[in-house]
């Protein structure tokens, strides 16, 4: 590895290894194995490893580091050491296993699986809701002229185009009637915090806290959008 400058000859004493050489090593797949494992390895495309990250983080046994790069096998040492770990894997490791170019790798010690596996139903269905609320997010922001516009500069295209004071009357009063709504959704979200503290009553709290920040979400897309119109006219950009 090292003549063809794969990996720098001081990088090798910081690679996490073993104490001490196995006696013997037992491969299977894990509904398999003959003895209790002593790490689990998985592998999926990158969103796969970020919901086991989010069950090994509420199970409190997520390695403190960040993904770990080549060479793959050290990551089996570095998780019995420190907890789960993920890995962008290796060349090596990508050609023996077959491992696509946008999988990654995770790998948790065998004490810690029972935990994760409790996590993961829980963070799943977190994640689902989460993608929800972001989805209509976006939505919200791809609307927005402000976000657009910032689009547009990013790409490397700007084009002045003048606004008049009917233009501005109407982004200022389009602020307004956001803002307004905003407070309106804060008001409802505090109504509903109630000495009812049933899981129905904690729910519609909370959904009310997703309206909530929605509400807050065009609040500010319709200022920066004000703002925009007020920058454009008195200093043209």
């Amino acid at each position: 590895m090292g003549t063809v400058e794969y990996v720098k000859m001081e990088q090798g004493p910081g690679i996490p290894r073993l104490p001490e050489p196995p006696a013997a090593v037992v491969y299977a797949p894990l509904g398999e194995t003959p003895v209790e494992p002593d790490v689990v390895i998985l592998a999926g495309r990158a969103a796969r490893p970020m919901l086991l990250g989010g069950a090994a983080l509420r199970a409190g046994v997520m390695a403190n580091g960040p993904l770990l790069p080549r060479p793959t096998c050290m990551a089996l040492p570095a998780a019995l050491a420190q907890g789960v770990v993920t890995s962008s894997g290796c060349i090596g490791n990508r050609v023996y296993t077959h491992l696509g170019e946008d999988e990654l790798c995770a790998v948790v010690p065998g004490r810690d699986l029972p935990c994760v596996v409790d996590e993961l139903q829980t963070i799943a269905a977190a994640n689902s809701q989460l993608a929800e609320y972001h989805r209509g997010r976006r939505q919200t922001l791809e609307r927005c002229p402000s976000t657009r516009h910032q689009i547009v500069t990013f790409l490397g295209y700007h084009k002045k185009v003048p606004i008049d004071n009917a233009e501005l009357d109407r982004l200022q009063k389009a602020y307004k009637a956001a803002v307004d709504q905003w407070v309106a959704a804060i008001r409802e979200e505090e109504a509903l915090a109630t000495p009812d503290y049933s899981l129905p009553a904690w729910e519609r709290w909370d959904q009310a806290g997703f309206k909530e920040q929605d509400a807050q979400d065009k609040a500010v897309a319709a200022k920066e959008a004000y703002k925009d119109g007020l920058r454009q006219r008195d200093y043209g950009f």
